[in-house]
């Protein structure tokens, strides 16, 4: 943080979708996702096990990849794998940070492991 600030002079500042959008009015906070989405200059994807199920997962992703290009949008994403993971070994692994991956998504709309 420190050297952020020294670089933009101002504090890094972050929008958190579960803490930044009223749990109790979900509705209200997802007609305005878009908005919260297009804003941020990087968007971090911590995709466990239920991510891809999640409505406003997928909500959030949409708009990203529909407002943007593909090369706009691939540069501001990055997805960190969180959970449960497959080992080197084709094995689920309980130790969620014995593999952390990162993923993008290819031209032909594929996962690939990012190097």
């Amino acid at each position: 943080a420190e050297e952020f600030i020294k670089q933009n002079r101002r504090e890094p500042t972050f929008w958190l979708d579960k803490a930044c959008i009223d749990q109790e009015n979900i509705q209200d906070g997802l007609k305005v996702l878009p908005v919260n989405v297009m804003a941020c200059r990087k968007m971090l994807v911590l995709c466990g096990p239920t991510y891809p199920s999640r409505l406003w997962c997928a909500w959030e992703l949409f708009t990203l990849f529909s407002f943007s290009n593909m090369d706009e949008a691939l540069a501001k994403i990055k997805m960190v794998v969180v959970g449960r993971v497959p080992d080197s070994s084709g094995a689920n692994s309980n130790d969620p940070l014995s593999r952390r991956s990162s993923y993008r998504v290819a031209d032909d709309g594929t996962w690939q492991e990012a190097s």
